[in-house]
């Protein structure tokens, strides 16, 4: 095992896997000509590294998975579209919208 320093405390980056995987805390990554473990990149980012692991499950890419902050549409939008309560929201906008237009008309 490898062992990073954070912030807070001690990192220890796993062994390397013996078979291939989508996802592994040593897998070497490489940002700007820069390699380093995935966790340590994770932990670089200020991200858990089961955010990482399931975002590269969920098919991102490595740059994609290590990016920082929340994603704007939820995983289980790009499966099923807008929720009933997403689109009910849209109507009622849409509503509210065209009535505003009609009362500020001469």
């Amino acid at each position: 095992m490898q062992t990073s320093t954070s912030s807070t405390q001690p990192l220890v980056i796993p062994r390397m896997p013996i078979r291939s995987t989508i996802c592994a805390g040593a897998t070497p990554v490489t940002f700007d000509g820069e390699t380093r473990p995935a966790m340590e990149w994770a932990d670089q980012r200020g991200l858990k590294w089961q955010t990482v692991k399931m975002r590269r499950l969920r098919g991102d890419s490595w740059a994609d998975a290590l990016e920082p902050g929340l994603r704007k549409n939820s995983f289980m939008d790009r499966w099923f579209g807008a929720s009933p309560a997403q689109i009910r929201l849209q109507e009622r906008t849409a509503r509210y919208n065209e009535i505003v237009q009609a009362l500020q008309r001469p």
